[in-house]
């Protein structure tokens, strides 16, 4: 159908289900109607990923690739998925996203490792003049509060308060990350437990699970190799040369990871698209399907079978953006449409649409929507059993540890968290007294030539 057409059909059968109108037949035509528009958007876009993706010649060998071929091969065909393949696909999916947590973390502790090497190198470097502190004073007031946006005047304090030196006590470090967690009583606790697990990578608390990463053996190998390089350092004592020489480590393994990530976030990409095709497979109506839907499943067939089309995609130009729109309008309405759709119908359709969403790692247990009697909510008593568990991960992490090492784990937490000073003037009371607090010229001239880069960004 003519997605103009499509469109007109999808606002009068919205109207109709709104007014109680024909309801049975109503919510028929609406399931199928939403199915063809996702099969109709993923079908185009399965399609051009998989292209872009398997025409690299350069890309990392996948063992994991050939299930994605044969399953768009088959669709393409017209044939049915197996039980046995859909749990097949959504393993795939499980494991991607351990791969993602996996690499997620390597990140996270080289990040935080470059941003302590940065600062020392910064503090070796012979031009240590420095800006004057009413020169900076002025320079800060007008990055940090010259916006009227809230969240972007919070952010920028954020990247601030990351690239200063910590001067605070191990227990006012606590008090905050305490007060930070106690932000989320009264909502669902595991939005707490995913807080304390972000801070817990940010301080390379989270050990990577390198069998997640078991299909790539030569990339595992560098990661933990560059890891355990880390992990022996000295930062109190190192020299340039040493510094210099772990930043290089750091870098060509950040590369590594870029590609690898790059790649997966592609295949992430295809599995939610395959994974939304076999689970509308069932519901859509080739009447309510896109005109340029048969020529579709020809390219589909092709790059399966590894032809990529030597004309390019042009004939499915503006397919995937004008369905993506009719899945926007048909959605809107989709949680209230759902409750009167038979159980198994309303969860697909929901599943469908969370993998259109802009998480590609989302959970499709989302889909089915918990009573509120069954949420478990945060209240004072678990969120102190989450702030005590964090904590004492924390105890275990510092204690034996050297001050420069701990102080950058700080740092870079604070960085991250919601920003806890109560007024503009409490802000530069903050940046004002860390910087009288560097340990000598060379590390207040570190801290100006950071703090005035990203001002300039």
């Amino acid at each position: 159908m003519d997605e103009r057409h499509l469109q007109k059909e999808a606002k009068i059968l919205l109207t109709d289900l709104s007014a109680g109108r024909n309801p049975e037949e109503s919510r028929k035509k609406y399931v199928a109607m939403l199915a063809s528009c996702f099969s109709s958007y993923s079908a185009v876009k399965a399609t051009l990923n998989a292209c872009t993706g398997w025409e690299k010649e350069d890309r990392i060998p996948d063992p994991d690739e050939q299930l994605l071929h044969d399953l768009l091969g088959e669709y393409a065909e017209g044939k049915s998925c197996s039980a046995e393949e859909m749990e097949q696909l959504l393993a795939l999916r499980d494991k991607a996203t351990r791969q993602v947590e996996a690499m997620t973390a390597y990140v996270d502790y080289f990040s935080m490792h470059e941003s302590i090497l940065n600062r020392i190198l910064a503090g070796m470097e012979e031009d240590q003049s420095g800006m004057q502190p009413e020169q900076l004073r002025q320079l800060l007031e007008q990055f940090l509060f010259s916006d009227q946006d809230k969240v972007v005047v919070n952010t920028r304090i954020q990247q601030v308060v990351r690239l200063l030196p910590v001067r605070m006590t191990k227990q006012r470090f606590y008090d905050i990350l305490t007060e930070s967690l106690a932000l989320y009583q009264g909502g669902e606790l595991s939005a707490a437990e995913e807080f304390a697990s972000t801070i817990r990578d940010l301080a390379g608390i989270t050990v990577p699970d390198d069998e997640a990463l078991s299909a790539f053996p030569d990339i595992r190998s560098d990661l933990r190799e560059t890891r355990e390089v880390l992990e022996g350092l000295n930062h109190g004592a190192l020299t340039k040369e040493e510094a210099e020489a772990a930043g290089e480590k750091i870098q060509n393994s950040a590369e590594l990871l870029e590609q690898l990530s790059t790649e997966l976030l592609l295949r992430q990409e295809i599995i939610n698209d395959l994974l939304i095709l076999l689970l509308m497979q069932p519901y859509m109506k080739e009447e309510y399907l896109n005109d340029r839907y048969p020529e579709t499943l020809k390219l589909m067939a092709g790059v399966a079978e590894g032809r990529m089309p030597e004309e390019g995609f042009g004939s499915l130009e503006g397919v995937q953006e004008s369905a993506y729109g009719n899945i926007l309008l048909l959605t809107n309405d989709l949680e209230k449409i759902a409750k009167d759709l038979p159980e198994q119908e309303g969860a697909d359709l929901k599943k469908a649409e969370l993998l259109t969403s802009s998480s590609l790692f989302t959970d499709l247990g989302k889909a089915v929507s918990l009573p509120d009697g069954e949420r478990i909510m945060a209240d004072e008593g678990s969120v102190k059993k989450v702030t005590d568990a964090l904590l004492s991960d924390f105890d275990s992490v510092f204690s034996g540890m050297n001050r420069t090492m701990k102080r950058g784990i700080m740092g870079n937490v604070l960085g991250h968290v919601p920003v806890f000073f109560q007024s503009r003037e409490e802000v530069m009371e903050y940046i004002r007294y860390t910087l009288e607090q560097c340990r000598d010229s060379a590390e207040y001239a570190a801290v100006c030539d950071m703090i005035k880069e990203i001002t300039e960004e």
